[in-house]
C-alpha cells in the first residue's frame, strides 16, 4: 500500500477467478445463487450485471476508518457516487482502443468480446467523472492518481468539494 489510509476494497463477483487471482483478495468469488442471496439481503451497496457476470460491492467494505479504492465499470462508479456523497471518482482512460483490447485479451477473460465491444460506451462516461487520467505509462499514471487522491483528501478535510481541484496532470 503506497498511500496511507487508502485500502483496496474487495468486491463480489460471479465470474471464475483468472489465473493468479487470489480469492478474498482480488474478489470474493461466489455462485450466482449466493450473489442473489446477498442482493436480496441488501448486503450490496451497488450491484450490476456487467459483461455477462454479476459484480457487487458489499456494504461491509465501506466500514472502518480508511478510505476505500474501488475498481468499477463507468456505470457502476457513477451509480455508487450518487449513493456516497463524500466520494470522488477517477476515470483511467487507456491510451487507445487497440491498447485496451490487447490488455483485455491478455487477461484471458471469457467475456472479452463484451468488454471490447463496450469500449466506446465506457469512454463516453469519462466526462462524468471528477478526474480523468490518460494511462500511457502505468507507473506515471499511478503516481498522478496518488497525488490527486492525497490532494483531494487534504481538501476534503478542509471542507472543499473534490471537483474544485485544479488540474494536476
Amino acid at each position: 500500500n503506497r498511500v496511507p489510509c487508502l485500502t483496496k476494497a474487495t468486491t463480489v463477483t460471479t465470474r471464475a477467478p483468472r489465473p493468479g487471482e487470489v480469492p478474498g483478495e482480488d474478489y470474493h468469488f461466489v455462485s450466482p445463487e449466493r450473489f442473489a442471496e446477498l442482493k436480496r439481503a441488501d448486503a450490496l451497496i451497488e450491484c450490476a450485471e456487467t459483461y455477462t457476470e454479476c459484480y457487487g460491492i458489499p456494504r461491509s467494505v465501506l466500514a472502518g476508518v480508511c478510505d476505500r479504492a474501488l475498481i468499477l465499470t463507468g456505470g457502476g462508479a457513477l451509480s455508487l457516487r450518487c449513493r456516497l456523497q463524500n466520494s470522488f471518482s477517477i476515470f483511467i482512460q487507456p491510451a487507445s482502443a487497440t491498447m485496451a483490447a490487447a490488455r483485455i485479451l491478455g487477461r484471458n477473460c471469457p467475456n472479452s468480446e463484451f468488454r471490447i465491444g463496450a469500449f466506446e460506451q465506457e469512454m463516453a462516461l469519462a466526462p462524468e467523472f471528477d478526474r480523468i487520467f490518460l494511462n500511457v505509462d502505468f507507473t506515471e499514471t499511478l503516481d498522478q492518481i496518488e497525488d490527486f487522491y492525497l490532494s483531494a483528501r487534504r481538501q476534503r478535510t478542509r471542507g472543499r468539494a473534490p471537483k474544485s481541484f485544479p488540474d494536476s496532470g
